[in-house]
């Protein structure tokens, strides 16, 4: 891994479709962002008294005291347990600046939160609680007890699960197998209150690393969605996706399958087996990449009734990252035609390559990710996959969404689509990426805004499940 090295998920010039938030990642060896395969757990407040029979602290408490640490300002003593590759390629003042650079975005730091534990490869994961935002702050060690990695991101501290007259939230477990390891997903089941057997949903994210909230920001519109549907009478399940809870477990060759699918089909089958809900009526709402991806997720997993597709596209990602940053360019006034025309000529070069790659063990890196990953990508016609579904669609759009647009994105759905009874579309003036008020803006600070997802939206789907429900 590359020591100290900050990268901002949705910023610069290149942009991927999704909606997570801010990915700063910080590593010390040779690894990229991907510490070495692990078994994970979460440790309590308990367990981090813990203290080996030699006396020396275990290395959770360890790196809990290292991150308070840092957390202090006392640098030089963090960097005194770094081993020496580590010390080579990463300065106290280096490290001191990466931190500050974090914090900033954080605001004040309030307390510890917890650590979580991805034990066999000895990764330790710190989590901060701040005013603004959570932060994780990672430890990876050598056989020696020593430091070899240290790297940090956001992390989205959930709120108290709600239990009221209207909905009770319960905390479940989606599993899923790295290296012949079992993991657990942690998820959130809403269920309507007071309806025997109602329709559930199952909740896709978008492209990057993010919470079952789908947080960015202080907005979380998987939560809206989930609270807004039960008070229609419709249950719901969402989930952390697996990189943003197991980070050390994302392989060098990732592909869609690792990120996006697996988990969605497992998530489907854990639906189909509750006896809390209908599950003859199970419907997929995908959002962003999730949308996109709704139609092949939907052909693989006989149990979905039905499908919602919130701003996804049926045209290949890398076209849309094109016209992203086309976008991106056009807004920049520090540089001149000749140079906008340099860097669209040398993007479109990176897209055809994109397009045309095919090994799915390939880890060359290709507009930031691996080769494998668009080459699972290149594996999906999502247009050909939706004319051939014929379970109930609805394709949701709006406005005054700057990454994924109502005259091309939504209008290709549509132009896919005509003629098939089972697809329905609407689109919403105004609403932004999240399908809340659109601030204005045209770049990232549009998540800015604290904000819902609106209410007409919520409204529309609940209608629609309603509607095939019954039928």
């Amino acid at each position: 891994m590359k020591a100290w090295k900050l990268a901002a998920a949705m910023a610069g010039v290149v942009l991927f479709l999704g909606s997570c938030g801010t990915d700063l990642n910080t590593t010390g060896d040779s690894a990229a962002s991907t510490p070495a395969k692990t078994e994970a757990g979460t440790t309590t407040e308990a367990e981090q008294g813990t203290e080996l029979a030699d006396g020396e602290l275990s290395l959770e408490e360890k790196s809990k005291g290292l991150a308070l640490q840092v957390v202090s300002g006392d640098f030089a003593s963090v960097t005194a347990e770094f081993n020496d590759t580590l010390k080579s390629s990463l300065s106290e003042a280096d490290f001191q600046t990466g931190w500050e650079q974090v914090v900033v975005q954080a605001g004040s730091f309030e307390e510890y939160y917890k650590t979580e534990v991805e034990e066999s490869s000895k990764v330790y994961h710190c989590i901060l609680k701040f005013e603004e935002r959570g932060v994780r702050l990672s430890f990876g060690y050598d056989e020696e007890g020593k430091v070899q990695s240290i790297w940090t991101d956001f992390y989205a501290i959930p709120p108290e699960l709600v239990e009221n007259d209207r909905w009770k939230e319960q905390e479940i477990s989606i599993p899923f197998t790295s290296n012949g390891t079992e993991y657990s997903l942690t998820g959130v089941l809403t269920l309507p209150t007071g309806v025997k057997k109602p329709p559930i949903v199952v909740l896709v994210q978008g492209s990057g690393q993010s919470d079952y909230n789908e947080s960015i920001q202080e907005n979380r519109p998987f939560q809206d969605i989930a609270w807004g549907l039960a008070e229609k009478g419709i249950a719901s399940i969402r989930y952390n996706k697996r990189y943003y809870q197991f980070p050390a477990q994302a392989p060098d060759a990732i592909t869609v399958s690792d990120e996006v699918l697996d988990d969605a089909a497992t998530a489907i089958s854990f639906a189909s087996r509750l006896e809390s809900v209908e599950s003859s009526q199970i419907y997929l709402i995908g959002h962003s990449l999730g949308g996109m991806l709704a139609p092949k997720i939907t052909k693989e997993n006989a149990q979905v009734a039905g499908m919602i597709s919130l701003a996804g596209s049926p045209r290949h990602l890398a076209d849309i990252v094109y016209d992203q940053n086309v976008d991106a360019l056009n807004q920049m006034e520090n540089i001149n035609e000749l140079q906008k025309q340099a860097s669209l000529a040398q993007l479109k070069q990176m897209i055809d390559q994109v397009k045309s790659v095919s090994d799915l063990t390939d880890t060359t890196a290709l507009i930031g990710q691996p080769a494998s990953y668009w080459a699972s990508l290149n594996e999906i016609d999502t247009a050909a996959l939706a004319k051939e579904l014929t379970v109930p669609m609805l394709f949701l759009q709006g406005t005054a969404d700057f990454q994924v647009k109502v005259d091309t994105d939504f209008a290709a759905w549509k132009e896919a689509l005509e003629g098939h009874e089972n697809a329905h579309f609407q689109v919403y003036d105004g609403l932004n990426h999240l399908f809340m008020k659109t601030n204005g803006k045209t770049d990232i600070s549009e998540y800015d805004t604290q904000g819902h997802v609106d209410q007409k939206v919520i409204d529309d789907i609940a209608a629609f499940i309603q509607e095939n429900a019954i039928q």
